[in-house]
């Protein structure tokens, strides 16, 4: 259905099952046409039994709620604040995507916890990790929450280009774009429903970068 774009049959088919992934996809699809109330209807109906579970409807909560009142991911007040900091720092599912809210309001790092590295490999030997691939194209791409444009800035090394692909929630290409040079490109979303996208940055067949970008009008 992904392939052929039938939406009308996938609509049919989400419709038709009552799984909690199912109940989340029609959340997603709900936020992404504006109905924030039948959004926030579904949310109500996800089981909120066990941390896991508790966390990720608050979470899902406080992004309905933010988007209904078109506040940005800089307003949130301290008691969100506080909450958003609760699940960041718990071992639940959700906590990764509560870094993420924090790093888009305040520019937190998101610390990663490595594995150990064998010591046979690792004796008297210096080791760096790096966070990006030399040479490769730097695409940053801003604001985020969006609303009326995005402009994408483009620094790309000599005779390297990129390519760039934005997909809805249900995997359809929104917008695709093909860099050859740096600079700046804006980006009209006046067309573009709610919701979250994802973003795929690519270069010679290599996937440099995967991001997501909110739009909340």
């Amino acid at each position: 259905m992904t392939e052929t774009s039938d939406t009308a049959e996938a609509m049919s088919l989400l419709e038709s099952v009552n799984t909690q992934t199912a109940k989340r996809m029609k959340v997603a699809l709900a936020m992404q046409e504006g109905q924030y109330s039948k959004a926030d209807s579904i949310c109500n109906t996800l089981p909120q039994t066990g941390l896991d579970n508790q966390y990720f409807r608050e979470l899902l909560s406080l992004q309905i709620e933010m988007a209904q009142n078109n506040r940005s991911y800089t307003q949130f007040s301290p008691e969100e604040d506080a909450l958003l900091s609760q699940i960041a720092q718990s071992q639940t599912t959700s906590a990764m995507s509560a870094k993420v809210l924090r790093y888009l309001a305040y520019g937190e790092e998101i610390m990663v916890e490595l594995p150990p590295m064998p010591e046979d490999l690792t004796e008297g030997m210096p080791i760096q990790f790096k966070t990006g691939v030399a040479d490769a194209p730097n695409i940053n791409i801003t604001p985020n929450p969006a609303s009326e444009y995005l402009q994408i800035y483009a620094n790309l090394p000599s005779k390297t280009s990129a390519n760039i692909s934005i997909y809805d929630a249900f995997g359809k290409l929104t917008f695709s774009l093909s860099v050859t040079e740096s600079g700046k490109t804006l980006v009209a979303m006046s067309d573009w429903p709610n919701g979250l996208y994802f973003c795929r940055v690519t270069s010679n067949g290599a996937i440099i970068s995967s991001s997501k970008i909110l739009v909340a009008k």
